[in-house]
């Protein structure tokens, strides 16, 4: 979020290269600006992250709680820093920092999750909730909260897809990490009973491409009422940290 980029340089073993956003949310993208380093989402986040804050397809009405439906309008209107600039995009199968790009979308179109097969440790983004956004209190691993959701749905088949690459540990943008069993608690939050919508799967060139890439836009569901920032270092598996890394990058 916005302010919080002194806290991330500090945090950071060394010079950070690349920003890598889950997603172009307003908490997510609110600090990019501030580490002085080229910019990248995947493709069908492009636009959204070059555009003012809120994305159209954000919904607050549909948060029943009032407290916590105004706290988080103006929450996010104080994390944001704006539109920011895309150097370039990453996509399904890339590599970023020895962890493999796995598009997740649903929460936002261009959602993505970073995986590393080496140990199991999965950077989930928002793809996956801890927290019940009706409270802010932990809960248990859940579908993001539809108001702040492109396809509530495809979140869902999302989660499913993350469940086939068998993560040992999962961390979130938002509350408590998953650890332990970390299967069943994943497929509790999204059963197999439902229909999965067609997959947008990308296959572009690698991070390497300097220039952002030529994409054809994701539809939006607009329609329906007319859901992290993560520098390229990740801390290696034997030096885990308690502190949710995803968190300290956002904030």
């Amino acid at each position: 979020m916005r302010g919080s980029g002194p806290e991330i340089l500090a945090a950071a073993p060394g010079p950070i290269a690349k920003i890598i956003l889950s997603h172009a949310h307003a908490d997510h993208r609110g600090a990019a600006p501030e580490l002085e380093a080229p910019i990248y989402c995947h493709p069908d986040e492009v636009d959204d992250a070059q555009t003012d804050w809120p994305q159209s397809y954000l919904d607050f009405s549909l948060i029943n709680n009032e407290r916590i439906r105004e706290g988080l309008r103006r929450l996010n209107q104080m994390w944001d820093s704006g539109p920011v600039q895309i150097a370039g995009t990453v996509d399904e199968g890339d590599e970023v920092a020895g962890m493999r790009v796995v598009h997740v979308p649903g929460h936002a179109p261009g959602e993505i999750a970073l995986f590393r097969a080496a140990d199991g440790l999965l950077l989930a983004g928002d793809a996956i909730y801890t927290q019940d956004a009706e409270t802010g209190q932990p809960a248990s691993a859940r579908v993001p909260h539809q108001f702040a959701n492109w396809d509530t749905e495809q979140a869902r088949a999302s989660i499913r897809k993350l469940i086939t690459y068998k993560p040992t540990s999962v961390w979130l943008g938002h509350s408590t990490s998953i650890t332990g069993d970390v299967e069943p608690q994943l497929k509790a939050a999204a059963p197999s009973d439902r229909a999965d919508p067609t997959p947008r799967v990308g296959s572009g060139p690698t991070l390497a491409q300097p220039s952002v890439r030529e994409h054809p836009r994701t539809p939006r569901r607009d329609e329906r009422r007319a859901e992290w920032i993560s520098a390229e270092r990740v801390p290696p598996s034997t030096a885990r940290r308690e502190l949710n890394p995803v968190d300290s990058a956002v904030r």
